[in-house]
């Protein structure tokens, strides 16, 4: 019997980072659970749960018009199809498309600590997952309906086969990444400019075998140009013409969007600690010389050079923060490692360094919400009340004037807020025919709400309030 104890305690010793890891997404998959029950919030409302419906209702497939365009947006459809697909199985109500994200989380979670431990050690793939699983920008996205953490998901498993050389899975990988998202594209042109790099160093660029021993990396554009190509034939345009006026490299890109990109990733929301211990690590690194192996010196320079390119990229466009998540899994490990290359002789300083920016990344969960991550709870609570208020005032055929996401929960059944039949004369902008005015912080800022106040006879009908989320409906006096 003692032999068997022994036995088993020395299992449980060499596989204690991997059954430390699973107890970790286990105990955030509890966590979540609560979270499923919330109607869909902003972009989840719509377009993304309209669009997933729609082929739900009408019949899977990846073909471009598949989704009318205004709720596609021209997007690639994977995300849209796995998710209509899962609905077919488990039912369509916003229960099931929070547990479909969820499901990815979880497995970008045990993506990134396999990642850790396939090349650097099994302690770096764990305290990689820690402190990922702790960021409040991963923490409210997990069980969004939205695709920016399958794009996470892809983007790592496209790093590991290329690091790995696993030519085929790289390709299966980055062709479902850009049948995604056409973002993907700055991973492929990524690991495309690397190369050149090495072949410039090596003095072999123009080489022959080295151009057909890297074609592959080509051919997942290739793959996934198809689905463009039919989208120019069949809409006219091979990428939607809004998100191409959307484009723009000028002086507010350099100035704005690229800085807010830049702290939104290293600086908000206590990633300022992490970003200040990479930085001592690595003057640890430097001044005692510590030497890097091989896999931590070819990795690291090609995840700090992508988080540089898609940081450009994101600017040049509309920026959302959302959007740079594809961005954290490769620089929580990369960070991770400096950590730990510098850090983990001196045992406790390490752990309480990581302890330390653990604790700060749930602090800003919920600390200052009403900025934060997890801003949406109590907005949704207050838009259910204001919608069931609504209901049982029969305001359905007024013409009401509501922000973007107020305007979607009364009109989108499938946002999970209505009780009964839509709302069918909901306002983007205050007319001359505006009956009612729904007042949300959430989108609607103080000066607007004073101006109308000013400018039109409005009595206040009802007052919604919880926290720092408050709604108003106003009536409009004729």
């Amino acid at each position: 019997m003692n032999t068997f104890f022994i036995k088993l305690a020395e299992i449980v010793s060499r596989k204690k980072y991997v059954y430390a890891a699973f107890s970790v997404v286990f105990i955030f998959a509890i966590i979540k659970i609560p979270f499923l029950f919330l109607p869909y919030y902003w972009d989840e409302a719509w377009p993304y749960s309209a669009a997933i419906h729609h082929l739900t209702d009408n019949g899977l497939s990846f073909m471009p018009g598949a989704i009318p365009p205004d709720i596609s947006r021209g997007h690639p459809l994977l995300f849209h199809f796995l998710g209509a697909l899962w609905m077919k199985i488990f039912g369509s109500g916003f229960v099931s498309g929070h547990s479909y994200s969820l499901f990815i989380s979880i497995l970008l979670l045990i993506s990134i600590f396999y990642f850790g431990r396939s090349f650097f050690s099994e302690r770096v793939g764990f305290v990689s997952l820690l402190i990922f699983c702790s960021l409040s920008v991963f923490a409210a996205q997990s069980i969004f309906l939205l695709p920016e953490v399958l794009i996470a998901l892809w983007t790592l498993l496209s790093f590991h086969s290329f690091f790995k050389n696993k030519k085929i899975l790289y390709m299966v990988f980055a062709t479902l990444l850009l049948l995604t998202k056409e973002s993907g594209i700055v991973l492929i042109c990524t690991f495309i400019t690397w190369k050149i790099i090495q072949a410039l160093r090596s003095g072999n660029l123009f080489d022959s075998s080295v151009l057909k021993e890297n074609l592959y990396l080509v051919l997942p554009a290739v793959f996934a140009s198809v689905f463009f190509i039919l989208q120019k034939v069949q809409q006219g345009w091979f990428f939607f013409p809004h998100h191409l006026d959307m484009v723009s490299v000028d002086r507010d890109m350099l100035t704005q969007k690229l800085p807010n990109a830049v702290a939104y990733l290293f600086i908000y929301f206590g990633r300022n600690g992490f970003s200040f211990f990479i930085i001592v690590s690595l003057l640890v690194i430097l001044l005692k010389r510590i030497s890097l192996s091989r896999n931590e010196r070819v990795i690291l320079p090609v995840i700090f050079f992508f988080i540089l390119i898609f940081l450009f990229f994101s600017a040049s466009f509309f920026f959302i923060p959302r959007y740079l998540l594809c961005l954290f899994p490769p620089f929580i490990i990369a960070g991770t490692v400096l950590l730990d290359k510098a850090l983990s002789k001196y045992r406790i300083f390490y752990l309480l360094t990581v302890t330390g920016l653990i604790i700060t990344n749930v602090f800003y969960c919920f600390h200052n919400p009403d900025k934060g991550e997890f801003k949406y709870m109590r907005y949704v609570q207050v838009h259910q009340m204001v919608v069931e208020w609504c209901e049982g005032e029969n305001l359905q055929g007024k013409n009401i004037y509501a922000n973007f996401t107020m305007g979607t929960n009364l009109k989108e059944v499938h946002a999970g807020y209505l009780s009964g039949k839509a709302f069918q004369n909901i306002q983007d902008q205050f007319t001359d025919s505006t009956e009612i005015f729904i007042f949300s912080n959430d989108d609607f800022n103080k000066p607007l709400l004073e101006q109308l106040l000013n400018e039109n006879r409005l009595r206040l009908l009802k007052h919604f309030e919880r926290s720092y989320a408050r709604c108003d409906i106003y009536e409009v006096v004729k």
